[in-house]
């Protein structure tokens, strides 16, 4: 009882300490102290519950859990995340240098012991969870789908009454105006406009679609947990994780907003779900043609609802391959189907419906905004390629429309010469690459402020972070926002609110589950072996387009990482590799 008490002790000293630590990186102690107490409450809660599972796993396992660390594995992987975590949320931390503060080093170390022991108590608690996992090792009633698909429709549903007909955008009125005039482009993409042109001749109202986002987030929600529960694992953490899911404000609030990532997203926790099913059947999920079809269907709902669907839901399906070669003629099949339907969609199709198709030069946002970080940061180019810009834009304008975090203000500037660098992207690379390579450091910091939601946890300075939408935007269609309830309104704002103002590395940034997927997926693999890396493949292949050619710094385009997370985390607590 002793041991146990002084545990409990150390536990809530250790996460009082680490808690205003991890604070201390990201502000002054004064800030907490006197503006934001309940931040400081809630990452000391946080992080006693850390060190009271560190505990557990410490009384339990003694020696062992200490020793462990020290194997190959175990240590490389706890290294490399102490140093992400470190590197994703140390800020400027000007304010360790003021006199009269602690320093930075003595904050600088205690944030390394703290991530240290963060990252190994998870991937040993993971590792050694005991719970055996096989396809089909149970046989659940297709109603278990029904009973995890309800309390995400009443979350969605008290969100929708709440914000009816739902948060709307200038994106979404885009599609909106286009699903009216039929003046179609690709911008924005076609697929979500066609969908709304269906929904709306049932009611035409922008609801319909938002609420039918309600349902198939439902729905595929409710099929992950039943796919986890026919492998074997536990009700009890698949009701745990339900819970979290439908408390949390992000599933909330992106299930009612118009936008098309929100669809994008719950396809990619499907196509997750999906490779779960061929990781565990090991590829006998296959050979149903039924399960042809509906993957299949899956990566062309991907492929079109994102511009950068088409590669992931690819490079996807050639990592499977790699691991089931001997299925390669069915994994062929949706990978053939996939392509052929969007070169046929995007050419004849979309010709004879006279739709604009996305410009490649969308996905030019890093090399923009590298270049604009190194023409105002004085760095060097020579006299070819700064007459080459200046055909582009003038070099002033590239200067001054430059945001680092927003390549908005480049790539949509009036003064752009759009269609002339459409017509010259190789020669565009040619010199971005040649203005890189004689800037490579300001390049690298350029392109670090532009990713930053991507990779940071932190909040930079001068930086921003687009957690939701809450609002309609002024439009000429006559729409607003016309809640079923002021009151419930009010309630789900101040909600939204709290979280973004006390928790937002936690729950807004989402850098943070990329992180975790990162590490929960380590832990698979030393447990499960490589074929748990497949699982992973999609949602870290979108991290990583994310971090080729993101815009903006919005939460949206990973709220994929966000939903994938809870299938990722509950999939690892599983054991299938036979030793």
């Amino acid at each position: 009882m002793k041991r146990l008490i002084t545990y409990l002790l150390l536990a809530i000293l250790l996460g009082v300490i680490s808690g205003r630590t991890i604070l201390t990186l990201f502000e002054p102690v004064y800030i907490t102290w006197e503006e934001q107490p309940s931040r400081l409450i809630i990452f000391t809660l946080l992080f006693i519950t850390m060190y009271l599972l560190f505990f557990h796993q410490l009384y339990h396992n003694g020696r062992k859990f200490l020793l462990d660390l020290f194997k190959p594995y175990h240590f490389i992987v706890v290294a490399l995340m102490t140093y992400l975590f470190y590197f994703s949320t140390a800020g400027e931390m000007e304010h360790l240098e003021i006199g009269g503060s602690i320093g930075i080093f003595p904050i600088t170390t205690l944030a390394i012991l703290t991530y240290a022991v963060l990252s190994w108590t998870i991937l040993y608690t993971i590792i050694n969870v005991s719970w055996r996992i096989s396809w089909q090792q149970e046989m659940p009633s297709k109603l278990v789908i029904l009973w995890f698909a309800i309390p995400v429709i009443i979350m969605g549903t008290v969100y929708w009454f709440g914000f009816f007909p739902g948060p709307m955008t200038p994106d979404s009125f885009n599609h909106w105006r286009q699903s009216i005039d039929h003046d179609f482009s690709n911008w924005h993409p076609m697929i979500y406009t066609t969908l709304t042109m269906i929904l709306t001749t049932f009611w035409d109202n922008p609801a319909v679609v938002t609420l039918f986002q309600v349902f198939v987030l439902a729905s595929v929600y409710g099929y992950s947990m039943y796919s986890l529960r026919r492998i074997g694992l536990p009700y009890l953490p698949l009701i745990i994780a339900t819970a979290l899911f439908i408390i949390l404000p992000a599933a909330g609030i992106y299930a009612v907003t118009f936008w098309k990532d929100v669809l994008y997203s719950i396809f990619l926790m499907l196509f997750t779900v999906f490779f779960m099913n061929i990781v565990m059947s090991k590829g006998k999920w296959l050979l149903s043609w039924r399960s042809i079809i509906l993957l299949t269907i899956t990566m062309i709902m991907l492929s079109f609802f994102r511009n950068n669907g088409l590669p992931i839901v690819i490079v996807s399906l050639l990592i499977l391959g790699i691991f089931y070669f001997k299925h390669w003629k069915r994994i062929i099949i949706p990978i053939g189907t996939t392509v052929l339907t969007y070169v046929i969609i995007t050419g004849p199709v979309f010709d004879a419906m006279s739709v604009n198709s996305a410009q490649s030069i969308e996905s030019l946002s890093i090399p923009h905004q590298q270049i604009g970080y190194i023409l105002n940061n004085e760095g060097e180019l020579t006299d070819e390629q700064e007459a080459y810009l200046e055909r582009l834009m003038p070099i002033e304008t590239w200067k001054e429309a430059y945001h680092p975090f927003l390549s908005d203000h480049i790539k949509f500037h009036d003064d752009l010469n759009r269609e002339k660098l459409a017509e010259e992207i190789p020669q565009y690379i040619r010199n971005w690459a040649g203005i890189v390579s004689g800037n490579f450091g300001l390049a690298v910091d350029g392109y670090l402020l532009q990713t930053s939601v991507v990779w940071q946890v932190h909040l930079p300075e001068q930086g921003y972070t687009a957690a939701y939408a809450h609002r309609v935007f002024d439009n000429e269609h006559g729409i607003e926002m016309n809640p079923v309830s002021d009151r419930l309104h009010t309630e789900l704002m101040s909600y939204l609110e709290y979280t973004e103002e006390y928790t937002l590395e936690l729950l807004w940034r989402p850098a943070l589950f990329a992180l975790l997927l990162i590490l929960i997926t380590a832990a698979g693999v030393i447990k499960n072996g490589m074929t748990a890396l497949v699982v992973s493949a999609p949602v870290l292949l979108n991290w990583a387009t994310m971090l080729a050619a993101i815009p903006a710094q919005d939460f949206r385009y990973l709220l994929g990482n966000y939903f994938i997370l809870f299938v990722v985390a509950l999939f690892s607590l599983g054991k299938y590799r036979r030793e």
